[in-house]
């Protein structure tokens, strides 16, 4: 439970040290992060989409060094997709305790504030479903039991659309949903692989004791209640109605686009309630990080690229269409409209 409020200029400062957490160690990804940041404090999941080795599992791995859990959770908890996978492996299943005989649950790696679903596609529809709950209600069912999940949750889940049909299974729809907006990394630029070659760090298993601590004091401290502080902030940041009215106009002329295919159904069906709380609450997270109290079309028009483009299943019928190319299609259409 939130004990107080926090100033506009506290809430900001905590972004700040997220931002920066973030991007510890990282080249050329400062929107991604920045990006990141604004879905975290916006209370979203984000769906991190890219080739391998563009650094969306490490974003996730910084935040292990930032965070400062609750008692008893971890900062950050990972599960390697894989193809014979079951939704126990996420979030636990029921085992003998050896002291009554009686069955307990036992927790799965979803007993994290952060939950890195790494290459999410990997896993059958069934594990994937397994997070849906924990996405949207903040809580897992095992047999019954109802288990809360620590606050603030984020679900992090990267996947590879270039892979799409060798050895991956579709997204569900109503788990894409669920993700408030995408990230897209890709591949690095050749300065920013200079720069890297240039700067590659010491593997943290041959570092000394003194080295290991310097590496670790180089980011902030971010504990639970502060991120839970600044969400709420962020929530409170008022919007235009002519913003609003922004938005809602690309999600109709989106679902208005009859070569586009979207996650509940298509253009008779629109994209329901999600697409319009995820963009409002983005663009109240990008106003704080602007310093502005009051978000404005210009933040629509930022938060539309991470809203629209895992919301399209297929474009002129292709279900295996690339991330990219979704992603341009959302670009012409805020451009245009």
């Amino acid at each position: 439970m939130i004990n107080q409020d926090i100033s506009f200029e506290q809430a900001k400062g905590n972004y700040e040290t997220l931002y920066a957490g973030l991007r510890n160690g990282m080249i050329g990804v400062d929107d991604q992060m920045r990006n990141i940041a604004a879905i975290m404090i916006a209370n979203g999941n984000p769906l991190l989409e890219g080739i391998p080795s563009t650094g969306k599992t490490s974003a996730a791995n910084n935040l292990e060094k930032l965070l400062i859990p609750e008692e008893g959770r971890l900062a950050v908890g990972r599960f390697q997709g894989v193809g014979d996978s079951l939704p126990s492996d996420i979030v636990g299943s029921m085992v003998i305790d050896p002291e009554t005989g009686g069955f307990v649950p036992y927790w799965g790696p979803i007993n994290a504030h952060v939950f890195l679903a790494d290459e999410f596609n990997r896993n059958p529809g069934k594990t994937q479903n397994a997070a849906n709950e924990a996405a949207q209600e903040g809580k897992i069912t095992i047999r019954g039991i109802d288990l809360i999940l620590p606050k603030p949750f984020y679900l992090f889940a990267t996947q590879n659309s270039h892979e799409l049909g060798q050895a991956t299974y579709p997204t569900t729809s109503a788990m894409l949903d669920r993700f408030m907006g995408s990230v897209y990394f890709g591949s690095p630029e050749p300065e920013h692989l200079r720069q890297f070659g240039n700067s590659i760090p010491m593997p943290k298993e041959l570092l000394l004791p003194d080295e290991l601590k310097d590496r670790e004091d180089v980011v902030g401290k971010l504990s639970a209640m502060q991120l839970l502080q600044t969400m709420r902030a962020v929530h409170l940041i008022g919007v235009e109605d002519k913003a609003v009215k922004r938005l809602v106009e690309l999600g109709q002329r989106l679902a208005d686009d009859r070569e586009v295919g979207l996650v509940s159904g298509g253009t008779e069906a629109g994209m329901g309630y999600r697409y319009v709380n995820a963009g409002v609450s983005l663009a109240k997270a990008f106003a704080l990080i602007e310093g502005k109290q009051t978000a404005t079309v210009e933040q629509i028009n930022a938060a539309a690229p991470l809203v629209f483009p895992h919301r399209i299943t297929s474009i002129k019928r292709d279900e295996m269409v690339s991330f990219p190319t979704k992603l341009d299609r959302v670009n012409e259409l805020v451009q245009a409209a």
